[in-house]
């Protein structure tokens, strides 16, 4: 397991492209449990938004990284490192997503790295937008609410460990091409990789 991905490590170097290949052949991802009254609330709201199938989130720990991959976690540069097809096609997540099939290196994704700050928003907003057949029932705030709570068991007090990344594109068979949503929010203080994905249909 990881010692930190906070930490920059000045004494290395740029790694090079064999060091890179080496290092993602070591990581791997184990799943963890997620719990809190705000992840419960706002993953039982989404369901009956979306529908149970069409909402899935799980929670990773990295381990097996070198000094290779904490280079670049630690530098906000994982997309160089091609963390996000080596994570999104690893059978941990794959099996959590029932994606059958091997992901390509290249997701064709651009992942730029985004502060946690919003992410609260980014759920409320979900809620609100509600799915094509069932819609939010409370006010624009208790979805605001909810989203804060949500985040807040993920989160805590910590907004400056995390970075989030979220893409709209439909990386593989679990999305329906419709409203496709993915979140992946980063711990850089425990490597632990937290997924959210949701998609509909017309």
């Amino acid at each position: 397991m990881t010692t930190c991905w906070l930490e920059i490590d000045w004494s290395r170097k740029l790694p090079g492209a064999s060091e890179i290949a080496r290092s993602r052949d070591l990581l791997r991802y184990e799943r963890i449990a997620l719990s809190g009254p705000g992840i419960e609330a706002t993953l039982t709201e989404l369901r009956r938004l979306f529908a149970e199938e069409f909402i899935v989130m799980a929670s990773f720990r990295a381990c097996d990284d070198d000094w290779v991959a904490r280079w670049f976690a630690a530098r906000n540069r994982l997309d160089e490192y091609g963390f996000f097809p080596h994570f999104l096609g690893s059978p941990t997540v794959r099996s959590v997503m029932s994606v059958p099939r091997q992901l390509p290196d290249d997701l064709g994704i651009a992942w730029p790295p985004g502060g946690a700050f919003t992410f609260d928003g980014d759920i409320a907003a979900l809620l609100w937008a509600g799915g094509c057949y069932h819609k939010f029932e409370g006010r624009p705030i208790d979805a605001k609410r909810l989203g804060a709570a949500f985040a807040a068991d993920l989160i805590g007090d910590r907004y400056d460990e995390f970075l989030l990344y979220r893409t709209r594109v439909a990386w593989s068979d679990f999305f329906y091409g419709f409203g496709d949503n993915t979140w992946i929010l980063v711990d850089k203080a425990t490597a632990q990789i937290t997924l959210l994905c949701q998609t509909d249909t017309d």
